[in-house]
């Protein structure tokens, strides 16, 4: 019986590593980018289209709000001011936001962070 031949692994380790950025996007640019990613990746019209409007609407508002110009400056402190702030304002019919409706915008922020 002959010996096992092992073959060199490959890995993708440095095939996968982007460059690092030279410039800080925005986030309007940051939020552009991650929807086409996802447009990319066969993601739903509708899944689209909730990411962009918490991220584009209330989380946007927010960080101008809070001076936050880029991604980088959003960590988990603010984003716990986040949601406290949102489970503090009412809707149209002077309302709480439902559960719901709360989980979705912590739900996009952090998968928009996550990327």
């Amino acid at each position: 019986m002959r010996p096992i031949e092992r073959r060199e692994r490959h890995t993708t380790a440095g095939v996968l590593q982007l460059p690092p950025r030279t410039v800080t996007l925005t986030w309007d640019q940051a939020v552009q980018e991650f929807v086409d990613d996802l447009k990319l990746e066969g993601k739903e019209r509708s899944t689209l289209d909730n990411l962009r409007w918490v991220l584009l609407g209330r989380a946007r508002e927010f960080a101008n709000e809070t001076g936050i110009r880029s991604v980088d400056q959003w960590t988990a402190t603010v984003h716990q001011r986040f949601m406290a702030e949102m489970k503090s304002l009412r809707d149209g019919r002077d309302r709480p936001y439902s559960a719901s409706t709360l989980k979705l915008h912590d739900r996009n922020v952090k998968q928009f962070l996550r990327w």
